[in-house]
């Protein structure tokens, strides 16, 4: 009778094993090849300069593909590139919506328990694809400018507000303790994270995925448009503390305190210049996007799993990304005589390090728990059988990969300036760009202007606010 029900077991483990990809809805090659190696060639397409080809090499598959929501987000990034900015409305919204219910439905709280049984047998790819905070953040701002191409300055509002009720929230919940499944584990993730590569030097560079000081700077001009001073006196406050050396966000905070009669404008009179704008000149608020985020790679560690009583070491994959800031080259902006130096504001990939550093604990614990499972399942196949023990085995090798999925399609690095001048059109001479952009000024108002640079990319949107 009991070896009837091992042998069962057994069975329904080969059925689970052989099955484990159609139940997953984890293709084959997500199986045996990273994110970021099936992103390789839109990577290239994109830094070449060829848009729609990088658009081709993008299979979003179906809803149930695991990494689809994210290969949505990719799409709409690369749609607005193209200057397709109904169809990056369509793929943005395809997630928002995807997010709402994923907030509000009870019933994905059974199927990701389904998925996370079968990526115990496989990887964390297997898992739906969780959209970090500053990944949303950033599909409100450009779900915003979609918007803006279609003078909807209402429906853009209601974006970059989104994104900050999203910041706002993780901030303030944040948690600072590792959860309790976390914690019995806790020497385990220890040994791991002795291990794994520094990325201090990369989260250095900004406070945590949490504020983003380019959302801030964006969402404080559309409410100077909207005759929103004190939101974006705010917003403009909050880019000031993640960035406290750019002189163009001082001088804008500087401005608008005093305009204000805020309590600190004689703190950021002493700190910052005076921004040279009265009310027959217009303003020019530039960002300069440039490179694409680093992806996330596989970095191999020893981690000890606990199997039978006794430790064992196994080699596993991790993602990882460098510990270290990609260069980003300076850029001055002449026009009518001034020279506006576009200072680094925001680091995105800083905030994709603090991302990736919040999400370790947990990824960690979930390959130990894997491995035993593995091991465990393993062990029972070769007792009954020395084919099967192989095979598992072999699966097993092969299924071991790091989840190496992030938002590919995201800049880098994002520098601002600001200037003032007076109605007219004004050519702006980005250097050693090489690139000249004609703009519209009007008394009163803001002209925005959202340069890429992105290996052979060069596009400029303009929108006068």
């Amino acid at each position: 009778m009991h070896k009837r029900v091992a042998m069962c077991r057994i069975v329904a483990a080969v059925i689970l094993l052989l099955n484990v990809v159609g139940c997953s809805s984890l293709s084959g090659r997500d199986l045996i090849e990273t994110y970021s190696s099936q992103m390789s060639n839109m990577r290239h397409s994109v830094k070449s300069g060829d848009i729609k080809q990088a658009i081709d090499d993008i299979d979003p598959g179906s809803p149930h593909n695991t990494s689809y929501y994210l290969r949505q987000l990719e799409l709409g990034r690369l749609e607005q590139l193209a200057g397709n900015y109904q169809s990056s409305e369509h793929h943005f919204k395809i997630v928002e919506d995807y997010l709402n219910w994923l907030s509000n439905q009870a019933q994905y709280r059974l199927s990701h328990g389904i998925q996370n049984s079968v990526d115990m047998l496989t990887n964390d790819s297997a898992r739906s694809y969780r959209i970090p905070v500053f990944e949303q953040v950033m599909l409100h701002q450009y779900q915003a400018v979609n918007y803006l191409h279609q003078n909807n300055l209402t429906g853009a509002l209601v974006e970059v507000r989104k994104g900050e009720l999203l910041q706002q929230k993780a901030l303030n919940n944040h948690p600072d303790e590792q959860n309790t499944v976390e914690q019995r584990y806790q020497s385990q993730v220890q040994s791991v994270m002795s291990q794994y590569p520094s990325m201090s030097n990369l989260i250095s560079q900004s406070m945590s995925q949490y504020q983003n000081s380019y959302t801030y700077l964006f969402s404080s001009a559309l409410y100077l448009a909207a005759n929103q001073p004190d939101d974006a006196y705010i917003d403009l406050k909050r880019a000031l503390k993640v960035a406290p050396d750019n002189t163009a966000i001082g001088k804008l905070t500087r401005y608008l305190a005093t305009q204000l009669v805020m309590p600190d404008a004689d703190e950021l009179k002493a700190r910052y210049p005076k921004f040279d704008l009265n009310n027959s000149k217009g303003m020019v608020w530039v960002f300069v996007e440039q490179n694409l985020i680093p992806y996330r790679r596989e970095f191999a560690v020893r981690l000890p799993v606990p199997i039978n009583h006794q430790l064992q070491y196994w080699s596993v994959a991790f993602p990882v990304l460098p510990d270290s800031i990609k260069p980003s080259r300076s850029v001055k902006i002449h026009a009518d005589g001034q020279v506006l130096p576009a200072q680094v504001s925001t680091q995105l990939q800083s905030l994709a390090g603090h991302a990736l550093k919040d999400e370790l604990p947990g990824m960690i614990v979930r390959q130990l728990l894997r491995l035993t499972s593995k091991s465990v399942l393993a062990d029972q196949m070769d007792r009954q059988n020395r084919w099967l023990g192989l095979l598992t085995n072999l699966y097993n090798a092969v299924s071991e990969h790091a989840d190496t999925r992030s938002w590919e399609t995201l800049p880098a690095t994002v520098r601002f300036a600001v200037g003032a001048f007076a109605p007219g059109t004004v050519n702006l001479k980005f250097s050693p760009l090489g690139q000249t952009v004609a703009v519209p000024v009007k008394k009163q108002a803001i002209t925005l202007v959202i340069v890429s640079s992105i290996g052979q990319i060069w596009k400029a949107q303009v929108f006068t606010l």
